[in-house]
């Protein structure tokens, strides 16, 4: 199996490993979030993401729950925010460079 940057080995409770995909990160007051869901997740209609704070332990990136409500709100709208304008650049045209015709077919 290739070693993929976007995956995360993390411990849960019981001492299990568990990898996680990284889906995005975004920034706020000079903190990292990350949002991430099991690697193994399958097709189910529920999947299940975690948001997760990065801090500095001297050596090495943490990542630790966000417990504060209103901060984990706040960073939630981030996430949103960054989500919808996603949702609109693929809106806005096909992708393909110098293109913005929004046809599923304009490369061929």
């Amino acid at each position: 199996m290739e070693e993929r940057d976007d995956i995360l080995a993390l411990t849960d409770e019981e001492g299990n490993e568990v990898n996680f995909e990284i889906i995005d990160a975004v920034e706020r007051d000079g903190k990292t979030y990350v949002l991430l869901t099991p690697a193994e997740a399958g097709d189910e209609d529920e999947v299940e993401v975690i948001m997760l704070r990065v801090e500095d332990d001297g050596d090495e990136d943490v990542l630790v729950t966000v417990d504060d409500e209103d901060e984990f709100n706040a960073v939630a709208a981030l996430f949103d925010q960054k989500a919808e304008e996603y949702e609109l650049e693929a809106e806005d045209g096909c992708g393909h460079e110098g293109c913005n015709c929004g046809c599923d077919h304009c490369h061929e």
